[in-house]
């Protein structure tokens, strides 16, 4: 039954690196990005991205939430120097998601402010021990308390949206080249829709495998 119960915890941690990683930083920053107008507006000048690394910085968080989550260990007791690991490789998640995918930029080269980096970083890295030792530190006496694991997902989302616009601020833009129009680009409008949907769609998909995994954590043999 224990190893039932680890077995459990780790697919939920999985899930969680996927649904943090893979959805919630990654759409948090492409929508963010559409807030950042260049040129006065004109669309040949807005920010178009590369396929291959938008992709790259789809599961680059994913990559290394995983190990950081896993880090967490599944035991009931949890070590300090576990968790401020897990947090740190998580902020660090959180932010190369970031500069990769700013990396992805086709028509701008981006030209990064150093202080501006650095303390985009300190804020993601912060704000990630500081959620996962409340919620895995105090996990055992939360298990009805809902309010409590809001404030936990609150206080890294701020983190994951102040680590981007921090280092936004410290962000310049070279026009490379300007950008062709083309039919199929989503608006932002359409952008926002689209990260709507994914988020709902996450969102459904790990109540429904949390649910079944504690059935058959619950379930005899």
């Amino acid at each position: 039954m224990r190893v039932q119960a680890n077995n459990v915890v780790r697919f939920l941690l999985i899930g969680s690196s996927i649904s943090m990683g893979g959805v919630a930083i990654w759409c948090m920053h492409f929508v963010g990005n559409r807030a950042v107008v260049l040129g006065h507006g004109e669309p040949e000048l807005q920010i178009a991205y590369h396929a291959g690394f938008t992709a790259l910085s789809f599961f680059l968080p994913i990559l290394v939430l995983l190990p950081a989550f896993l880090a967490m260990d599944t035991q009931d007791r949890v070590r300090h120097v576990r968790v401020v690991l897990g947090g740190t490789l998580a902020g660090l998640a959180i932010c190369g998601m970031h500069y990769v995918g700013q990396l992805g930029i086709d028509n701008h080269d981006c030209i990064f402010d150093v202080p501006y980096v650095i303390g985009s970083a300190l804020i993601a890295i912060f704000a990630s021990v500081g959620a996962l030792t409340i919620f895995f530190l105090l996990r055992a006496a939360w298990t009805n308390s809902w309010w409590k694991r809001a404030l936990c997902a609150f206080l890294l989302a701020g983190g994951v949206s102040g680590m981007h616009w921090l280092a936004t601020v410290g962000t310049h833009y070279r026009l490379r080249g300007r950008k062709p129009s083309r039919v199929g680009d989503l608006t932002r409008k359409q952008t926002v829709v689209v990260v709507i949907t994914l988020v709902c769609t996450n969102l459904l998909l790990v109540q429904t495998w949390s649910s079944v995994l504690q059935l058959a954590l619950a379930s005899p043999g």
